[in-house]
């Protein structure tokens, strides 16, 4: 994958990703840039590179999950949670 430039909608959206994995327009700040750029971002993390899934068909609010993360996340909590709590 190429990388975003720097200081991009694409590149804030990616660095986001580890803090929030699950988002849509209204809680990543669409309002606070271009909605096009906006939606061009999500469609190359969509489309372009596969980062990004889109988790229902509506066109309104659309959320979009990184799976790849939160599978990750998934994984580090059981792994955590089974050194936390021993079988016995």
């Amino acid at each position: 994958m190429a990388r975003p430039r720097p200081r991009s909608i694409a590149e804030r959206l990616l660095q986001s990703l580890l803090r929030q994995p699950v988002m849509s327009a209204t809680n990543h700040g669409a309002g606070e840039v271009d909605a096009a750029e906006f939606y061009r971002a999500v469609d190359r993390l969509v489309s372009g590179v596969g980062i990004l899934t889109e988790l229902t068909d509506s066109s309104r609010n659309q959320p979009w999950i990184a799976a790849d993360v939160t599978t990750a996340l998934d994984d580090f909590k059981r792994r955590i949670g089974r050194r936390q709590n021993p079988r016995r």
